[in-house]
């Protein structure tokens, strides 16, 4: 049976900023409801405090 693991690879993942959206024309499920509450509420929480986002230490920006 596969399991669910944690890499230990550099700089991985590379975090951004996320949006939650939803569709403006369909009713939202409770889950849906839910969901959006908790990210609003207490979703920084799970975020990692990160110096910097994006490039990693060592790489030359390209160009």
């Amino acid at each position: 049976m596969a399991r669910l693991v944690i890499l230990d690879a550099a700089d991985l993942p590379i975090m951004r900023q996320w949006q939650a959206v939803s569709r403006q024309e369909r009713m939202a499920a409770p889950a849906d409801i839910v969901f959006k509450e908790f990210l609003v509420k207490r979703g920084d929480a799970h975020l990692p405090l990160l110096d910097k986002l994006y490039p990693a230490e060592g790489m030359a920006p390209e160009g």
